[in-house]
């Protein structure tokens, strides 16, 4: 495994630990679990033969969220069991390039030419900015300045710094 994706394992399982620490809640990350296992099967950081994408078809149709808590505990449990046990079995990055580089190259081609950005989910508009890799964080639909101040902590002040 090369080290981009052991760092991306590594991430996926602090996330799970602390969704199962905070009570399985769905509110360790923002738009929940679901919105981030679409997200990375999107930007194809889940290979489709991977212990992940395994662990995300044995979901129920309306995912995470539709689970019980206990259900979701024991989901997560045997995820990270899932995840474990790849961290010993060597496998190949996906054409050879690791996960940052994909990430990079997806990020170039999304933001090539970039969308006006109008309303998001609840219909509040954010005026029609130009989306740019140099555009603030706020310009992204769904953050706010609560959002935006979290992840300039952690050095996501850009767009760009976002991808």
């Amino acid at each position: 495994m090369s080290a981009a994706a052991a760092t991306e394992d590594e991430r996926l399982r602090r996330v799970f630990e602390l969704e199962r620490e905070r009570g399985c809640k769905n509110s360790v990350v923002v738009g929940g679990l679901d919105r981030m296992l679409i997200q990375l099967a999107e930007d194809g950081l889940m290979p489709a033969a991977g212990p992940l994408a395994n662990r995300v078809r044995e979901l129920p149709r309306d995912g995470y969220r539709s689970l019980p808590e206990a259900d979701r505990r024991a989901w997560l449990d045997a995820t990270l069991a899932a995840l474990q046990l790849r961290r010993t079995a060597p496998t190949p990055a996906a054409g050879g390039r690791s996960a940052a580089a994909r990430r990079s190259e997806r990020a170039r081609t999304r933001l090539a030419a970039p969308p006006a950005v109008g309303a998001d989910s609840e219909g509040a508009s954010h005026g029609s900015h130009s989306l740019e890799p140099a555009s603030p964080v706020t310009h992204l639909p769904g953050i706010g300045k609560a959002a935006a101040e979290r992840l300039e902590k952690v050095g996501v002040a850009t767009a760009g710094d976002a991808v």
